[in-house]
């Protein structure tokens, strides 16, 4: 198996490196040749007629040199190859060429499938043509010239179908085709990467495409030039997710009917860069399109860049794409063509939106950009684009948004933007911001006077209804315009915001004003609506230039700002017209002009002129018969601050008003009138008009330097207005002046005296003021007294004094202020001091967390009432005479008490309420305790801060008891926080217990022991007794021990006796008691001589303590003093010896010496 792998190895590598060239010659070639030269030799040298044959001789990787000539032939190409024609490696686009290797179809073969209509069928990889001309047009064939006088015999110049990659067709010239030059399909799955460079691709049928790239075939395409096709390149139907970065550059398109169509996009996630491509229409009475990207929704992206279009219908369609199908557009031209951008959204259609970055769009016929959406929302971002010449430029129809960014609109004849329902879609709703477009070299936040209404006349839109769109070219600037543009004020205002510009050069008769925000109106020309209502406290219309209202003026509330050159002018008539009278809220600041229209003759007038002067409403009445000959004729109507312009006064009065003025003027010169009555309006003391007299107050008339007194007199001792009693006036001067014996300050040189007071309770620091007096009579004095049932002091000079009054009842404050001239005012004012009430409060004090109950148990003062009682404790605030309060922490709580009494008095008092810890009493022992006869106990006390109270009215640290004995403690945090604890001590009689005789004993011999008591015994310690629980023990000693009788009983009370059980040590035993293990021969091991038979016995030697060291079961006479073969130390020892058979018992003390 090795050998064999290794030969096709070797014949891989032989057949790859050693290619064979191959040469066809149409000329002068034949087929039996062997195909090896190029030149004929002897016997078969020399090349092929044809370059099937060719072809069919050659192996995989070989290639085929194929001379100038004419091959009516078709090649299906299944194995690698390279194919080179007489031009190989030479551009047909840029080059000079070489007679041309071409291959044409033996007959007319244009059928729609790829095979049997392709010129050159491709059905493997790694296949390289370069050189060759396939032409679908053959000389020898005589067939019916069709469009453009061509003849199209080969359905196919160059095909592929299947998953083919590394197909490289260079230089390459491929013309008269009826379907298409070059047709690429792969089918389900992706193809690898394929090239297309450096070719010609012309004169196909009208229908024709130049390149198809079909069902994930993937082909760079790079210097090509198509011309003369029905669409230069079709790329449809892909679906792989490859990722690839697919190539379409340098490469120039002249095509009938569609430049490059993209469509049916689905799942594909490639990158497609389209880069310096050049694409023209090539008739000019067919409709073309650039580019087309159609029905696509995979995840891809295409990037246009750098690519130039002319002579086009729509430059760029793109029709029912997905947002996840990403187009850039970038640095792009568009050229003398009818659409440059063409988006189109149908019904169904998700939302999507395009970036188009420096595209330069020039001779537009129809509209650069267009975006018309039935479905999701549309959205377009422009930047850096330039609209220059043309018609219009954008266009916003649908569900779409347009943000124009900062584009350039440049010699257009039609719209700079138009928003539209006419093809049958939704209305925009979108507002569009092109402030910081340019308009014929103006940015649009520039644009001043006649060029910004210029240019909103070229803006279609729709401000009239709150849910369309609309196209501000000025920040918070909106345009109305009588041409093309908006044309309605009301559609303006309804888009404005407040403080907005509103330019208005157009006169709408039927449209009527609410407003209800502040606003400003800058009239260009003669500008109006017929009606304006002010109908909001906050509205104020300010006014630069002249506007008309044809049907009148209502004030509701708001104010109209105008001025001696910002005009309104309201018109009146005896049928329509609404003149409404104003009020203190609204009014016209400023002037006011009224056109008399088309009054029958003797039409009586009687007008209240609205008008005011800052903030001071100061209306003007009016009244005469209408007898002029004239269409119309203007009044107007001022009030002005300061003194009249009146050189000489009438007799009869002292002096006129410096304070106010009102004119009437004519602005037309419509001539004279006169006037039945006038009338004017004063205040006494809010505005300082002083009228303190006005059945002596007299309107005065100045016309041409002569001066009227007209008569009249106040009907109000505050605000009111005075009506003349003399006719004959008409335009001029209007004021007020006092009579003779009048009171009437009406100048500002005198000062006023007023007195304000801010409290009226006890005690209370009480503010005086005298601030409102006139500010402009410069008062530099005040004098105070207060008289009443207490003294107060009143030494100040202050415009401002605070006292208190320690004693209810009625005081009277007088005032004598002084100005800088020496003139004075005196002035009185009344006050009533009211009592307060006395403030107290009880409060419960339980355990925290336990509800507080408050109770307010203020004293009031006869003939008043609690109209409040309020307590504030931490952050929570109650209204009511109890108050259960639920605390939040234990400890001391601070709180206000504030009780109003109905007079309007009231009064604080803070104070501290207890939410005191339950507290702890601890007594140890506790509860019922007992103890022996005899003993004492001591009890201690735990306990927390607070007062304990005892039963038996003892104090205690601690108890120290000794009898029978009963105590309880109480400990205390507030009365109502409280904790007990207590101790009962019982005396229990101990037991009596007698332990009996003392003894003497041998070692190892029983002895009984006899003890008494009458309660339960412990002998101590148990050391040799079989019971030590019982009164008469056993015991079998073998040492001295002195043993306690302990007697208790149940309740643990007890008693002690002793007795001591003597042990004699004397040695009385026959056996040896000597043992001396020594090591030297003498006594070394304990024998026990006088015993005949030792093993018949049972040892056991103890300790003195009683431990055992030693036993043995049958002695052997072999012990030798150990103990777990350690040598016991010296000592005496106690041994018990038993005869197993004899029953002798020997006891005794060995003595071990080393």
């Amino acid at each position: 198996m090795k050998v064999k792998l290794i030969i096709i190895s070797i014949l891989l590598f032989t057949s790859k490196s050693f290619a064979t060239q191959w040469f066809v010659n149409v000329n002068f070639g034949d087929d039996n040749n062997d195909g090896l030269s190029i030149v004929v030799g002897p016997g078969n040298v020399g090349p092929k007629k044809s370059i099937a044959a060719a072809y069919f001789a050659a192996s995989p990787n070989d290639t085929i040199y194929i001379s100038e000539g004419i091959y009516e032939e078709f090649l299906i190409l299944n194995k690698t190859m390279v194919l080179r024609g007489n031009n190989w490696g030479i551009d047909p686009v840029k080059q000079a060429r070489n007679a041309e290797t071409v291959i044409v179809p033996p007959g007319t073969f244009i059928g729609t499938g790829i095979s049997g209509n392709s010129a050159i069928e491709i059905q493997s990889c790694c296949i390289e043509i370069d050189g060759i001309c396939v032409s679908g047009n053959n000389p020898n064939n005589l067939i019916s010239s069709t469009k453009y006088d061509q003849q199209f015999e080969i359905g196919y110049c160059i095909a592929a179908q299947g998953m083919y990659s590394d197909l490289k067709l260079n230089n390459l010239i491929l013309r008269n085709f009826y379907h298409s030059g070059i047709a690429f399909s792969s089918g389900v799955f992706s193809s690898g990467k394929n090239l297309l460079k450096n070719s010609l691709i012309t004169c196909g049928e009208n229908n024709s495409v130049g390149v198809s790239i079909l069902d994930n075939f993937y082909s760079d395409i790079f210097n090509v030039k198509i011309d003369s096709t029905g669409t230069g390149i079709l790329i449809n139907n892909f679906s792989d997710k490859t990722n690839n970065n697919i190539y379409c550059s340098q490469t120039i398109i002249k095509a009938e009917n569609k430049g490059v169509q993209v469509t049916n996009f689905s799942s594909n996630t490639d990158n497609w860069i389209f880069e310096y491509l050049g694409v023209l229409q090539f008739d000019t009475n067919i409709s073309f399109n650039a580019f087309e990207f159609l029905d696509n929704s995979s995840k891809c992206t295409f990037d246009i860049n750098n690519s130039v279009v002319s002579q086009s219908n729509k430059a760029f369609l793109i029709n029912n794409c997905t947002n996840d199908f990403i187009i850039k557009f970038t640095d792009n031209s568009i050229f003398n063509s009818n659409i440059g951008y063409l988006f189109y959204q149908p019904i169904i259609a998700p939302a999507v939106s395009y970036n188009i970055t420096n595209t330069k769009l020039q001779t537009i016929d129809s509209v650069a950009f267009l975006a018309y959406s039935e479905g999701g929302l549309l959205t377009l971002k422009l930047t850096d684009n330039k609209i220059l010449q043309g018609k219009h430029g954008v266009f916003s129809i649908g569900n779409s948004l347009i943000d124009p960014g900062n584009t350039v609109f440049s010699n257009l004849d039609g719209y700079y933007f138009y928003l539209d329902s006419s093809l049958n879609g939704e209305i925009p709703t979108w507002n569009i911001d092109a402030s910081n477009c340019s308009f014929n070299g103006t940015l649009g936040n520039l644009l001043t006077g006649k060029e910004a209404f210029r240019t909103e006349d070229r803006i279609r839109h729709f401000m009239d209804k709150s849910i369309l769109g609309w196209v501000n070219i000025k920040n918070t600037c909106l345009f109305v315009t009588g041409n093309d543009g908006n044309i309605f004020v009301n559609r303006a205002y309804n888009k404005a915001s407040n403080n907005w510009n509103i330019f208005i050069d157009s006169f709408t008769n039927n449209e009527e004003l609410y407003i209800k925000k502040p606003i400003h109106f800058f009239t260009h020309r003669d500008a109006g609506i017929s009606k304006i209502t002010m109908d909001d406290i906050s509205a104020t219309l300010y006014l630069h230039g002249r506007f008309s209202l044809s049907e009148g003026l209502v004030l509701n509330t708001g104010i109209i700002e105008t001025t001696n050159s910002d005009t309104l002018i309201c018109y009146r008539n005896n049928f329509s017209s609404v003149l409404s009278k104003g009020n203190i809220n609204s009014y016209v600041n400023g002037p006011l002009y009224i056109r008399y229209v088309n009054l029958p003759y003797n039409y009586n007038i009687a007008d209240t002129i609205p008008i005011g002067v800052g903030n001071d409403y100061r209306p003007f009445y009016i009244f005469f018969k209408w007898q002029s000959v004239n269409a119309y004729s203007d009044f107007g109507f001022k009030v002005l601050k300061g003194l009249a312009p009146i050189s000489n006064i009438p007799s009869g009065i002292t002096h006129i008003s410096t304070m106010k003025y009102w004119e009437i003027t004519d602005p037309l010169n419509s001539g004279s009138f006169m006037t039945d009555s006038v009338g004017l309006t004063y205040s006494t003391t809010a505005i300082n008009d002083l009228v303190n007299d006005p059945k002596n107050l007299r309107v005065i008339y100045n016309k041409a330097s002569i001066t009227t007194d007209i008569g009249g007199k106040g009907d109000f001792v505050s605000n009111g207005r005075i009506i003349s009693s003399s006719s004959g006036t008409g335009f001029g001067i209007y004021t007020v002046g006092n009579a003779k014996g009048g009171n009437n300050i009406l100048n500002p040189y005198y000062p006023v005296g007023l007195i304000s007071t801010k409290g009226n309770c006890i005690n209370d620091s009480i503010i005086i003021s005298a601030e409102n007096s006139r500010s402009d009579s410069a008062i530099n004095n005040w004098e105070w007294k207060i008289n009443g049932p207490s003294i107060v002091p009143t030494p100040d000079n202050s415009m401002k004094i605070i006292k208190k009054f320690p004693v209810i009842g009625k005081y009277t404050i007088s005032l004598v202020v002084k100005n800088k001239f020496g003139l004075t005012d005196t002035v009185y004012e009344d006050i009533n001091i009211l009592p307060k009430p006395q403030l107290q409060y009880n409060a419960t004090q339980p355990c925290y967390p336990k509800t507080i109950q408050l109770n307010n148990t203020s004293i009031i003062p006869p003939s008043t009432l609690i109209s409040q009682s309020e307590w504030k404790i931490d952050t929570s605030l109650y209204t009511g005479v109890i108050y259960n309060y639920n605390p939040t922490t234990s400890g001391i709580h601070k709180a206000l008490l504030k009780t109003t009494l109905n007079n309007g008095c009231w009064d604080t008092l803070t104070i501290y309420i207890n939410s005191p810890l339950k507290p702890v009493l601890k007594l140890a022992p506790s509860g019922d305790t007992s103890i022996c006869n005899g003993d004492s106990i001591l009890a201690k006390i735990t306990k927390s801060k607070g007062v304990i109270i005892w039963n038996d009215g003892n104090n205690y640290d601690s108890i120290k008891i000794k009898n029978n004995f009963s105590v309880k403690g109480t400990l205390y945090s507030s009365p109502q926080c409280f904790v007990s604890d207590s101790i009962k001590v019982n005396v229990i009689p101990v037991p009596v217990v007698d332990a009996g005789n003392d003894y003497t004993v041998l070692p190892g011999k029983f002895v009984k022991l006899q003890a008494t008591s009458n309660g339960m015994v412990e002998w101590i310690p148990d050391t040799w007794l079989d019971d030590a629980t019982i009164l008469t023990p056993t015991a079998r000693p073998l040492a001295t021990t002195k043993y306690i009788v302990r007697a208790y009983n149940i309740e643990g009370c007890e008693a002690y006796d002793s007795m001591t059980l003597k042990v004699n040590s004397e040695n009385i035993s026959p056996i040896p008691n000597l043992l001396t293990p020594n090591g030297d021969g003498e006594n070394d091991k304990w024998v026990l001589s006088n015993i005949s038979d030792p093993e018949n016995c049972r040892v056991k030697v103890f300790t003195r303590e009683g431990l055992m060291v030693y036993s043995s079961e049958s002695y052997q006479n072999d012990w030798g003093g150990t103990r777990n073969d350690k040598d016991l130390p010296d000592g005496y020892y106690i041994f018990i010896i038993e005869h197993k058979i004899t029953n002798e018992v020997f006891t005794g003390i060995l003595n071990i010496i080393k």
